[in-house]
Parts: C-alpha cells; structure tokens; sequence
C-alpha cells in the first residue's frame, strides 16, 4: 500500500506544471523585503517548485506577464518577490487587468492580469506571483504560485 502512495506522488508531482523544455526549481520561498542570492535560492535538482517559463530579454528593454484572473471571485495575484543578487528586473507600474468578452447573461466573467518589468541590467532573477483567495489579504500560502527565470543579455 505504502509503494502506491509513493508512485501516486511522483506522478501527482511530475504531472504539475507546463513541460516547457526548460525546467528550472525553487528550494525557497521568495522573500518579499529585497533580493536574495540566486545560488541560494535556484536549484535543479529539488522537485518542489517549477519555474513556469523562462523568458529572454535584452537589458534596457521592457516586457511583461500576462496570468489569467478573474477579480470577481475575490482571488487576487500578488507580486511576492524578485530573487535577484543585484536589481537586475523592477516592476513597472501597477498591473494591468483586462475582461474577456461577456457573452449574455455571463457574469463573473475572467479576463487576464498583465504585470509589466523593466529589464535593468544583464544577469538573471526570477520573479514569482502568487494568487491568493479572497479574505486572505495577501498573507499565508497563496492558491497557486508561478515562477518566471528572467535572462537579461
């Protein structure tokens, strides 16, 4: 019995997530007060956490996230913090919520949320946001949590 628990959870775990080719991990939790080290914080070997995507950017440049939300239900995704060693990325400005088209008499319908960075100098950081329920404000462990590995060239 105890084996079947065992492979139901490496299947639950290595079932998560996009396959997006590039598989990169978190050991820790970002800390919301500034940066922290990446050698301390970026492993590939610990299964906990998977980076969602991994984007490319030249410095100087701006790019965005787009995650799909819906403020109606009372969820809301946080900015939890930039791991970096030096300010390699800064957010810039608020996000941006978008609804998508309300077919009649839909309500509550979702739409996507647009946060926006700025690639400052070359190095890496990863950036995770965390969708947190209603009621929670903004505290405790999110709902769902997503991690970006920024490359800036």
């Amino acid at each position: 019995m105890k084996w079947i628990l065992i492979v139901a959870s490496v299947l639950l775990v290595t079932g998560c997530g996009k396959d997006n080719g590039d598989v990169s991990t978190l050991e820790e939790s970002v800390d919301n007060t500034g940066n922290v080290p990446l050698d301390s914080a970026v492993v590939d070997d610990s299964p906990e956490v998977i980076v969602d995507s991994t984007i490319h950017v030249a410095a100087g440049d701006d790019f965005s996230i787009t995650v799909e939300a819906n403020p109606t239900t009372g969820y809301q995704w946080k900015c939890d913090g930039i791991e970096q060693e030096t300010t390699v990325v800064e957010q810039a400005g608020e996000p941006v919520y978008l609804q998508d088209e309300n077919p009649e008499g839909m309500m509550g319908v979702g739409g996507t949320e647009t946060w926006n960075f700025k690639a400052v100098f070359s190095g890496e950081a990863v950036i995770q946001l965390g969708y947190y329920p209603p009621g929670s404000e903004n505290e405790g462990t999110p709902a769902q949590t997503k991690l970006y590995k920024i490359i800036v060239e």
